[in-house]
Order: structure tokens, then sequence, then C-alpha cells
């Protein structure tokens, strides 16, 4: 074994890292086995810090796949009077991207409110909906139901809708 690695870089460290305690022969290679120690002891830190997933995630998610998650907010101003065929038609929507999504997290409709009780606008509806990657967001998009309910928008809204897309940072 080559005398550097013979030697103990650094006493906290060096019991744990390295078997041998013979002195080491020069200071140019006591302060290499110092730098190396304090290398793989900050390389060791930062892994587990940024390979820990948050703790209320479910198991066998990682930092990464958080990450690659996406989401949309979905606004939409509805015709005075079509309320209803608006709902009915986001209704079979939602049912079969529950149904047939798999990377769908979630997709819920929302009216805006002024509080828990009162709805701020009833002609304004907010779409939420989150994907476990970029992936299965393009499968929505393309998907059969979706483009039927494009093709039936027009008639129901007043207005073009906005779509804001989301970046996760964290999750309960």
């Amino acid at each position: 074994m080559p005398k550097l690695f013979q030697a103990q870089a650094v006493p906290c460290l060096g019991r744990f890292i390295f078997s041998h305690r013979a002195p080491i022969a020069t200071g140019e290679q006591k302060s290499l086995l110092t730098r190396a120690a304090c290398l793989l002891a900050s390389l060791s830190m930062t892994t587990a810090i940024y390979a820990q997933t948050p703790s209320t995630l479910p198991v066998g998610t990682t930092a990464a796949s958080v990450a690659a998650e996406t989401g949309f907010i979905i606004k939409f101003k509805i015709k005075l009077g079509r309320n209803a065929d608006f709902e009915q038609a986001i209704g079979e929507v939602l049912a079969a991207v529950r149904k047939h999504e798999p990377g769908n997290v979630y997709c819920d409709l929302f009216h805006l409110s002024s509080d828990e009780t009162h709805v701020a606008d009833p002609q304004t509806y907010v779409i939420m909906e989150r994907y476990k990657d970029a992936y299965s967001a393009n499968k929505h998009a393309e998907s059969d139901y979706l483009k039927k309910l494009r093709s039936n928008l027009a008639e129901l809204l007043d207005g073009p809708p906005t779509v804001e897309p989301l970046a996760l940072l964290r999750s309960k």
C-alpha cells in the first residue's frame, strides 16, 4: 500500500478512513490527504442532503422524481347560462383522467372564492392539475377526451382559457 494511504489524514476522520497510523512522510502528502478527507466528508454530506426526499412524500419517491413533476392552473370564463354544460363536460374529462391516466396525480375543478363559503365569480372556473412527469402531461394533452372537450369549449367560453404552468418545489 502506498505511504500516502497508510497515514492518518485528520485525527477525527482518519480513524474511520484509514486503518494504519503510520506517520505521513511529507507535509505535501499530509496536505493532499487532508484535502481528500475533507472532500470525501463534504461529498458524503452533500449526497446525504440532496438524496433525501421530504419526509412526507410517499415511500419510494425521490427528489429527482418530485422535480420532474409538473402541473398547470387553467382558468376558464364561462358564458352566462352555460355553467351546467361546462361542469358536465369537465366532469366527463375528470372521470376519464382518473380512469385512464396513472401519471396524473390530481385534476380538480374549482370556483374562485372570496372565502370558504362564497363564490367570488360564478362564471370563473379553475382547474388545478398535477402530473408525475412531462410525458404524462403530454399524454393527457393528446387524449381523445381532451380533444373532444376542446372542440366543444368555444360555445361555452367567454374568451380563451388561460394556462399557467407550475413547477413543483415541495409536496406534503
